[in-house]
């Protein structure tokens, strides 16, 4: 392992490591000096998190690290993951000097890929399917190899996320391929078997059968289809996610996470949840947020134009 090369920013609490960490598929880690958040992977503007196409690039697997001054010697380390459908998402927003100034832990964030880019599947090695869950995979195993480098504890990781991410962590603790690599974990308002974040792999397939022929990508062969995806610009193709005219109920062409072809998930998740054995036992927190479906009515009734009660459903 070459010598860690970090920006450090000091303050009073602690020391910000913004972006210092690159992945990249063949599973080697490159360090880079830097100055700012690097730029998000590419995805639509959806939900009202627009983040403009000139700072998207497919050059986005980086992770930050904050990491508090003092306290304890080795320190606990939590790794949050991002919300946003497996449609959207990005690291920037989520600032961790706080929590680890105040917890004294170590917190990291780190990018994955959404949408087709990050969940195409064609039953193929060659477009598995849940990509994005392996760039996760990656980062966390990449942290439980490197957490003494902060000061941290390789026994004391806590996964924790939102939404996608609340999903996400439920797959890493079924997922051979991770569920070692922490020992706590913290999900809010998902699951992996949630009606969201999980499509059978015959569903998933005639999306991603779809998705290529309309665009205009759909050949014989896997590898002729992927040729033709490839030349696209990558966030022309991830806005592509969004139908020309959306109606209820289908807003997206969601390439969402399934069995995969390199069985990173082996089975559906309800099948899993009826397996003893299929899930790591830890400590888990569950919970929802307050407010959050808030989070949409900028895209349902602003984008869409689409009018919402929001007494629908409440007694009276």
């Amino acid at each position: 392992m070459t010598k860690l090369k970090l920006r450090n920013k000091k303050s009073k609490f602690i020391m910000e490591f913004k972006l210092a960490l690159k992945f990249v598929l063949s599973f080697v880690c490159d360090h880079v000096k830097t100055k700012a958040f690097q730029k998000a992977c590419s995805q639509p503007a959806a939900f009202g998190t627009a983040v403009p196409v000139e700072n998207q690039s497919e050059d986005c697997m980086y992770l930050n690290a904050w990491v508090p001054h003092g306290g304890c010697k080795k320190k606990h380390a939590m790794i949050w993951i991002y919300f946003g459908g497996f449609i959207v998402g990005d690291i920037q927003r989520f600032d961790g000097k706080v929590l680890a100034a105040s917890a004294d832990v170590i917190v990291f964030t780190s990018s994955y890929r959404t949408g087709p880019l990050g969940f195409l599947y064609l039953n193929d090695t060659a477009a598995p399917g849940n990509m994005g869950l392996m760039d996760q995979g990656l980062a966390i195993e990449w942290i439980y190899d490197n957490i003494k480098k902060f000061g941290g504890n390789r026994n004391r990781i806590t996964l924790f996320g939102q939404s996608a991410g609340a999903a996400s962590i439920n797959y890493h603790m079924f997922s051979s391929c991770t569920q070692r690599y922490f020992q706590k974990a913290i999900i809010m308002s998902a699951a992996a078997d949630s009606s969201f974040t999980y499509y059978s792999p015959e569903v998933v397939l005639d999306t991603g059968i779809a998705f290529a022929t309309d665009v205009g990508c759909k050949e014989s062969t896997v590898e002729g289809t992927l040729q033709c995806l490839r030349c696209i610009n990558a966030s022309t193709l991830s806005a592509l996610q969004l139908p020309p005219n959306p109606k209820p109920s289908v807003f997206f062409r969601s390439h969402l996470s399934t069995v995969d072809a390199l069985s990173f998930v082996s089975k559906p998740p309800a099948e899993l949840l009826k397996d003893p054995f299929s899930i790591r036992p830890i400590p888990l927190l569950v919970g929802v947020l307050k407010n959050e479906l808030s989070f949409f009515i900028t895209y349902f009734v602003g984008v869409l134009q689409i009018p919402i009660n929001v007494l629908d459903g409440i007694r009276r």
